[in-house]
């Protein structure tokens, strides 16, 4: 019979776990004494024969016989027979199979595949942001992607190890991602893909195009906000950009209000939103449009933030340290002039609370945060992207905020990720 390698481009430095190992295969024979130098992974997933270092991104599959122990290390330049009692390492042929006489005494020997991700990944001076999913992967997928690692224009598949299914990342602009500790964290690479982690754990986010049509975003301070019925504002506080840019709100009368005139807004579907965050006494704050849509009431609680009448155009986003993200969608329709309007506690006594980032975007919900200081900004639209036509692709099947998609069995030949929180592609 004929083995073929199973996993391609997944190293050439070897170390037997324990006390003894294999020194590097430099298309050589070459046998040391060395120790594990690191255990790369927990809970279970290291198998006796891991990877260290790939230089050159050899082809490996690995087979035991079953009746000597003797090991078969396939490489994209050879194959290598490892004596079980010796340890030697010999170069038995130069091609890519073996024939054996007994096929039979010959199984294929798991492949330690998140510690090859890991490695390909850090050779590749990519990032490594986490390792959810890597502990189940489906050996038997043609190509598999989760939102663990990445660098500015690429998104790393975890199979196929070879990286000819790592994905293009065009945006061509600065955005922002909630990161691992709930932080609003700016992404200054232009290409860089994003793994998000609003709900608490990582998604790959995927967006279009928007612009925050507000020009100045934070500073509420600034006469481009319009403080009407004696508001008091102070800064300086905790904000959920890591920063102190927030700001406390105190209305004086139920009329008291920020806001921010518009003039004539494009007919189309329009989402503003900002942050809010309890202070030290409950709050029943209005905000709206002045022309379009209803007055939309929240309620601010120790308890967190909540519609005070629910309907299908306003809505509420936990974020981390108390923050919230409250957000009304409206149709304008190209004819008049509006306002933006935040209005204070209505309830009596007058309670405080905590403001940050407001956005205003031609858009049918909000989108991740962009910051403004003195102009309207643009978030470009992601473009997360691989070519498939080296693959044998039956069927693409996607997880999208939790809830795995029909397959797609018309099979493109380049394949372009969809908009939003993608959990797991997966090829076969």
């Amino acid at each position: 019979m004929y083995i073929k390698a199973k996993y391609p481009k997944v190293g050439r430095e070897w170390y037997r776990q324990g006390v003894q190992g294999f020194g590097s295969l430099y298309g050589g024979n070459q046998v040391s004494d060395v120790t594990n130098l690191e255990t790369r992974l927990s809970d279970g997933l290291i198998s006796r024969i891991s990877t260290s270092y790939m230089f050159g991104g050899n082809v490996v599959s690995v087979y035991v016989n079953n009746n000597n122990g003797n090991e078969l290390v396939f490489t994209n330049e050879s194959v290598f027979i490892i004596d079980s009692s010796t340890l030697n390492i010999t170069e038995i042929d130069t091609q890519r199979a073996l024939e054996f006489a007994n096929e039979s005494d010959w199984v294929l020997k798991g492949v330690d595949l998140v510690a090859l991700f890991i490695d390909r990944v850090s050779n590749d001076s990519g990032i490594l942001d986490n390792q959810l999913g890597l502990d189940t992967i489906d050996e038997g997928a043609s190509l598999l992607m989760l939102p663990n690692a990445y660098k500015d224009g690429l998104l790393y598949s975890v199979l196929p190890q070879d990286g000819s299914g790592d994905f293009d990342v065009v945006r061509g602009s600065s955005a922002t991602r909630i990161d691992s500790s709930g932080i609003i964290e700016t992404i200054t690479g232009v290409n860089t893909p994003r793994i998000e982690y609003t709900s608490g754990s990582p998604v790959l986010l995927v967006e279009p195009q928007s612009t925050n049509l507000l020009t100045i975003s934070e500073d509420f301070s600034s006469s481009y906000w319009t403080k009407s019925n004696s508001p008091i504002l102070s800064n300086n506080h905790s904000s959920p950009d890591g920063g102190n840019n927030a700001w406390e709100f105190l209305a004086t009368s139920n009329s008291s209000r920020l806001q921010r005139f518009h003039s004539i807004l494009p007919a189309g579907t329009y989402t503003q939103s900002m942050f809010v965050k309890y202070k030290d006494g409950d709050v029943r704050m209005n905000f709206k449009n002045n022309r379009f849509g209803d007055s939309q009431v929240f309620l601010i609680t120790s308890s967190g933030v909540a519609e005070e009448t629910p309907n299908s155009n306003i809505g509420v986003e936990e974020y981390s340290n108390g923050w919230f993200r409250v957000s009304v969608t409206y149709t304008a329709n190209g004819t008049q002039s509006s306002f933006i309007q935040l209005f204070g506690d209505l309830g009596t006594p007058k309670n405080s609370f905590y403001i940050f980032g407001a956005q205003l975007e031609e858009q049918s919900q909000a989108t991740s945060y962009i910051k403004t200081d003195g102009a309207i900004a643009t978030r470009l639209e992601d473009v997360i992207s691989v070519d498939l036509t080296s693959f044998s692709i039956s069927s693409i099947t996607e997880t999208i905020d939790g809830v795995e998609q029909a397959p797609i069995t018309s099979v493109p030949s380049t394949y372009t990720i969809p908009q939003g929180n993608i959990n797991k592609i997966v090829m076969i």
